[in-house]
């Protein structure tokens, strides 16, 4: 039906092999969101982002999210800014993925 797989980063709790980001501080990054095709248009997408916020306030030190969308998935796109994510300056240089991220 769906799966997310996220990272805590900049964070003292964060897996040593984890990526780290200057001007972020603790925050969980989304690395993949997926909701399969079946599912899609009925708050499946929602309910895993209000899910990993509830996670990241009890379980984690993360004051923000984050992830990259490809611009070219306005569906996608449209539901980040809608749960609030703002467009940002990607880190990654080498990307041409939209970087968003949102305060929690």
């Amino acid at each position: 039906m769906a799966a997310v797989d996220i990272q805590l980063r900049n964070s003292e709790q964060s897996h040593p092999g984890a990526r780290k980001v200057s001007n972020i501080g603790p925050h969980l990054h989304i690395k993949n969101m997926e909701v399969h095709k079946s599912m899609r248009r009925q708050g499946v997408g929602q309910a895993l982002l209000e899910k990993i916020v509830d996670y990241a306030k009890t379980e984690t030190d993360g004051e923000a999210l984050t992830l990259e969308v490809e611009a070219a998935n306005p569906a996608a796109v449209n539901l980040y800014k809608k749960f609030g994510f703002e467009t940002r300056e990607n880190p990654n240089k080498l990307s041409k993925n939209l970087y968003m991220i949102k305060q929690i």
